[in-house]
């Protein structure tokens, strides 16, 4: 499990106003390995969540077409979106 960066520490667990989605950031892309849809959605799978989930986009650098380390995800309700960020975070 990684480590967030210090000045994001304060926020961990902060939920205001939940959304259906979520913005992942921070991922593997070098190219030895890289995080996966597989990789995201194996978490969600466990926690029952996987079929709540309506999309899931990379980004990647327009230039290079290589990841930016970025992930959007969206479920079908806030609950899921929550529920998934919880078992994302534990990791």
């Amino acid at each position: 499990k990684r480590e967030l960066p210090q000045a994001m520490v304060p926020l961990r667990g902060v939920v205001t106003q939940p959304t259906t989605a979520l913005y992942v950031g921070e991922l593997a892309w070098a190219s030895i390995y890289y995080v996966t849809d597989e990789d995201i959605k194996a978490p969600l799978k466990e926690g029952g969540v996987e079929a709540d989930l309506k999309e899931l986009t990379f980004y990647e650098q327009k230039v290079n077409g290589k990841s930016r380390g970025v992930v959007f995800l969206e479920f079908s309700s806030t609950e899921a979106a929550v529920r998934a960020k919880e078992l994302l975070e534990n990791a």
